[in-house]
């Protein structure tokens, strides 16, 4: 499994995905929006995997490990992603919507019309980059997330996130990505930005929907999985280089996530 960390830049990107090439898993720390417009793809996200169909759109955010596929021969999505602060312009608090595929699951033609006006809305804006495009983005964003917020808090389906959790979170994913190759932990991670370990324990899996652990082995695996096949380093050094104690533990770790031992992946991968 080629788990990528993908660094996107701007405030807000979009693009057209009209096929999978083998295995996608990333995670980002923006915030997604998937709309299935043609055919379906598979969705593995926070430990769950779900089938979107067309009319379906996947929320994913910060932090999530996800992975796209499809074997769909008509198929096309529109990928939207953007800083999650974008979101918290209009609203001091920070609203997470708790479940990922929100749209036609719900056999709700209201919403779904409204959801796809907005998401076309903003596809043409980015696209044509008009004049106040940015702006109508913008207020197009936060609209179908609240609705998407108040529609699922009526059916028991969201749960409120303030701006201090979320700011907490990020704090602590920015100090994971510039010390994942020390020997950090939950308690150092928690000590560096001032929280109590339980709490940022809490937010990692309200977030991700894995654990600490979890979720740190996976981004230090990414990157041994980038030496493994750009550089002819040692299976030792790359180990020690990624944050991991001892061969073992990164062999076991390696292989757990990844299926195959370092030895084999690096030897498929020549």
């Amino acid at each position: 499994m080629d788990i990528k960390h993908e660094i996107i830049e701007p405030n807000f990107t979009v693009r057209d995905i009209e096929n999978f090439i083998g295995k996608n898993y990333h995670w980002h720390q923006r915030m997604e929006f998937l709309y299935v417009e043609k055919g379906y793809c598979n969705v593995n996200l926070a430990m769950k995997k779900y089938k979107a169909k067309t009319g379906d759109l996947i929320c994913i955010h910060s932090g999530e490990i996800h992975e796209l596929s499809s074997d769909s021969k008509e198929f096309l999505v529109k990928v939207f992603t953007f800083n999650p602060s974008l979101l918290q312009q209009l609203n001091t608090e920070f609203i997470y919507i708790k479940n990922h595929i929100t749209i036609g699951m719900q056999k709700d033609a209201k919403i779904n019309q409204i959801v796809k006006f907005l998401v076309e809305e903003i596809y043409e804006e980015y696209k044509n980059k008009k004049r106040l495009s940015e702006s109508i983005i913008i207020s197009d964003l936060i609209k179908l997330y609240s609705i998407l917020a108040r529609h699922f808090e009526n059916l028991e389906m969201m749960e409120n996130k303030n701006t201090t959790k979320f700011k907490v979170f990020q704090e602590a994913l920015e100090y994971i990505s510039k010390n994942y190759t020390e020997n950090i932990s939950l308690k150092s991670v928690a000590e560096k930005i001032n929280y109590c370990e339980s709490y940022v324990s809490t937010l990692f899996v309200a977030f991700t929907g894995v654990n600490f652990k979890t979720y740190i082995d996976t981004i230090r695996i990414k990157h041994a999985i980038d030496l493994l096949k750009k550089t002819d380093n040692t299976i030792a050094y790359i180990a020690s280089e990624c944050g991991f104690e001892n061969l073992k533990t990164f062999n076991n770790t390696f292989k757990r996530i990844t299926n195959k031992t370092p030895s084999k992946f690096r030897e498929k991968n020549l």
